[in-house]
């Protein structure tokens, strides 16, 4: 069972940093994918990290998700200190789980056959309940019977940010949300992430320059694996 916190804002001072980068670079076999880096995120700013294929963006989210080792300082000023690893979550771009013998990993993007749906766990399965506020909010409660390798990209994406919610982050990263997604699916994931940011939690959102929600406030451009320009998103071209 997960911690319940209540939001940032009523802790922190509006301009309070919430999380700041110093330094931070990532080498792998004696190579350079991110280059030092510094950056502050201040409460109430949600941010797009943009840039093209291999511009080092998803390699910058496993860091701030400490998914990754990197050189360098990243530091979350939440009001418990002792609780804020747990509070930065990050989505991946690709959803994996395990089928109800649990002894494989199904890839949302697999083929369907009847016999992966015989073995595919439900939503209401997954989730392990069907009483939550964001499971309304997100439209999950008319997929709750469905096996999860039934579900399109858009449902799948969805079910993977409720699971997130669900653990009550107050920082949510998501590498690359819109990918797969038809024009549907894009249009209902941009009120979804409004909606999140209305609930108080931070998103650092990792995307295109061209798909950028309403709710983003600021973005941080990469170019290979190096940041180029930051800036409120109305005054970056």
């Amino acid at each position: 069972r997960s911690a319940s916190f209540a939001p940032l804002n009523l802790y922190l001072a509006i301009g309070q940093i919430l999380a700041e980068l110093n330094n931070v670079s990532v080498h792998q076999n004696g190579i350079t994918l991110l280059h030092p880096l510094s950056l502050q995120i201040h409460l109430h700013e949600q941010w797009a990290i943009a840039g093209h294929s291999g511009s080092g963006k998803t390699i910058l989210a496993n860091a701030l998700a400490g998914k990754i080792f990197y050189q360098g300082n990243i530091s979350y000023h939440f009001p418990d200190s002792d609780t804020h690893h747990a509070r930065v979550l990050m989505i991946d771009q690709q959803h994996h789980f395990k089928n109800r013998s649990n002894t494989s990993d199904f890839y949302y993007q697999q083929r369907y056959n009847s016999s992966d749906a015989e073995d595919a766990l439900t939503v209401t399965e997954y989730l392990e309940t069907n009483n939550s506020h964001w499971i309304d909010l997100l439209h999950i409660a008319p997929l709750l019977d469905k096996p999860l390798i039934q579900l399109s990209n858009g449902e799948n994406k969805r079910l993977q940010i409720v699971q997130a919610l669900f653990r009550d982050p107050a920082i949510l990263i998501l590498d690359n949300p819109f990918t797969g997604l038809d024009t549907e699916g894009r249009k209902t994931l941009h009120t979804v992430l409004d909606e999140i940011v209305k609930a108080g939690i931070h998103i650092i959102l990792i995307t295109a320059h061209e798909e950028l929600p309403a709710c983003i406030t600021h973005i941080a451009v990469l170019e290979n694996g190096k940041l180029v320009k930051t800036g409120k998103a109305g005054e970056i071209g």
